[in-house]
């Protein structure tokens, strides 16, 4: 059986790649090889796919940046929903749909579809995909499964355009559907029992690589009240070091990149058992990588042997996950650290040798309670006494998590019934207390101004 996977394009106010692949979208991939299937790729957001025909489309060129990250392509669009547009930019993220009918002709025709879908608010770019799909191949059965897929089926198989909702992202689940339609019967699909027996993601079918982005684990130990993890993967699972390291070198064996970012979204947990083992058997093949952690570590995770390890390793970009700093706010959504983490974190990463300003903290600010003054607060106390910098992001409301409810009631939006309004870029119309001047001060107070 030929599989298409599809990586849609991105409808939003703002988008960058930071380091971002859709890892759950090659895992599928990979266990459908494995089973014995023909798999290709279609990633509209792939930079290195932009030519002449995107530029004749009006899409803006791609910008590269540091660490093999990069601005998307990128054109102006119209905000979908009718009434007063918000006062900023809305755009298409990723090569024009004229690019993408001519990869799908040229493509071998596919038995099957498979796309995959990012947060809730950019479902756009799924209905975009779908109707290219089904445009070039209108025979061929589209299914769509992915962030928004698992978080909003109802929406997703009203408004999407996909024949099916894959609302699971379990490799085994995926091959029984595929083997219940497949065109010949063969053996049954594996089972993948943990994470640890799952193939490696198919990031080789990317003819090329600026970055690898990678997992040794999926889920996460805690069950913070404003993160859908829990919902979407409810089973902390880890991968075997020497099994993982060995797959990561066969990967750069075939697609060389000098930049590697860790997507656990608990990366320090059982370090000593894990990731330090996996550092070890990479870094002693290729000492040269630098190491990147976009998700965010846990402060209470990182010890002075730990932080030593890191930097021996070659890690240039750190982002620790605080979020707030007010102890009741840290109490009611999850309490991930307790105070003395984070001064004896920060102490361990400045002896081993970073820098307290080349660190990043994330902090949020508009969940639903908090005040102006306890995001102040929260960025003196990281900006002035810790010395970080501040990665301040809005509140973006998802279902299925323990804050939905409370940001429902106080939003005058309807974001229970619509998707758009999740964006974290439209606080302002959906807070009472965030207006945008607000936050513009709270982001220049966040860079120093």
């Amino acid at each position: 059986m030929r599989i298409l996977f599809v990586n849609p394009p991105i409808y939003d106010f703002a988008a960058f790649d930071l380091w971002a692949k859709p890892l759950g979208l090659l895992y599928l991939a990979a266990t459908a090889r494995a089973w014995g299937c023909e798999v290709m790729l279609l990633d509209f957001l792939d930079v290195h796919l932009y030519n002449t025909t995107d530029l004749h489309a009006g899409v803006q060129p791609p910008v590269l940046k540091r660490f093999g990250t990069a601005q998307y392509p990128k054109c102006p669009v119209d905000w979908p929903l009718s009434g007063s547009p918000p006062p900023r930019t809305y755009y298409r993220y990723g090569i024009s749909q004229h690019h993408a009918v001519e990869i799908l002709a040229t493509m071998p025709t596919p038995d099957l579809v498979v796309v995959t879908s990012h947060f809730t608010y950019t479902y756009p770019g799924v209905q975009d995909a779908i109707r290219t799909i089904k445009h070039v191949l209108p025979h061929v059965p589209v299914w769509l499964g992915g962030t928004y897929a698992q978080l909003c089926p109802a929406h997703a198989q009203r408004h999407s355009g996909a024949d099916l909702i894959l609302t699971t992202s379990h490799p085994h689940e995926f091959l029984q559907r595929v083997a219940a339609v497949a065109p010949v019967k063969r053996c049954p699909p594996p089972k993948f029992a943990s994470f640890a027996e799952w193939p490696a993601p198919a990031l080789d079918l990317y003819p090329h690589l600026s970055y690898i982005p990678w997992r040794t684990s999926r889920g996460c130990v805690n069950s913070c009240a404003y993160c859908a993890t829990p919902f979407l993967c409810p089973r902390f699972e880890e991968t075997l070091p020497a099994h993982a390291a060995d797959a990561f070198l066969k990967l750069y064996d075939l697609r060389p990149a000098p930049d590697v970012a860790f997507y656990d979204d608990a990366l320090l947990v059982n370090a000593s058992k894990r990731l330090l083992p996996f550092l070890d058997h990479v870094c002693t093949a290729l000492p040269n990588l630098r190491w990147h952690t976009p998700n965010g570590m846990h402060v209470r995770c990182v010890t002075a042997p730990i932080a030593e390890r890191l930097y021996a390793a070659g890690f240039t970009t750190l982002r620790l996950g605080l979020e707030t700093v007010n102890p009741a706010r840290l109490a009611s959504t999850g309490p991930k650290y307790a105070f003395n983490d984070v001064a004896r974190c920060l102490s361990a990463l400045t002896a081993a040798g970073f820098r307290p300003n080349t660190i990043g903290v994330y902090l949020l600010m508009g969940l639903p309670g908090q005040t102006v003054d306890e995001v102040r607060t929260a960025i003196l106390y990281t900006r002035e006494y810790l010395g970080l910098n501040v990665k301040l992001a809005e509140y973006s409301p998802v279902p299925h998590t323990s804050l939905w409810p409370a940001a429902v009631a106080e939003s005058p939006v309807p974001i229970a019934r619509e998707p758009l309004w999740h964006n974290n870029s439209l606080l302002p119309l959906r807070s009472p207390t965030f207006s945008q001047e607000i936050i513009t001060d709270l982001r220049a107070l966040a860079a120093g101004h």
